[in-house]
């Protein structure tokens, strides 16, 4: 019983990492296919700070972004994806969204 118990937990295990990976290709894969090939030529400024990489995010497309990202650790596929939608809308360039929307 103890044997049997252990195989379906390593079973499970592998799954779930099976998963989780497919998820991650599928979002990476999404990103590439849905990027306009842009390649930023100034490097980051390191001395900027760690704020520094959403400074030009507003208080509102945040709120979308933390809201999304809550809605998924809580079980809430349809809420999730619907403040990433929203982001989306409002940020159209922007990668995270539809990276998130993978998911």
């Amino acid at each position: 019983m103890a044997a049997s118990y252990t195989m379906r937990t390593a079973q499970v295990n592998r799954l779930r990492k099976t998963g989780l990976l497919a998820g991650l290709l599928a979002g990476l894969l999404l990103l590439v296919a849905c990027g306009d090939g842009a390649v930023p030529t100034d490097p980051p400024n390191p001395s900027a700070g760690p704020g520094a990489a959403h400074s030009e995010l507003d208080e509102a497309t945040l709120q979308l972004r933390d809201d999304g990202l809550a809605a998924l650790r809580q079980g809430q596929p349809a809420e999730a994806e619907a403040s990433f939608r929203r982001l989306l809308e409002a940020r159209p360039t922007d990668p995270l969204p539809t990276t998130n929307l993978a998911l």
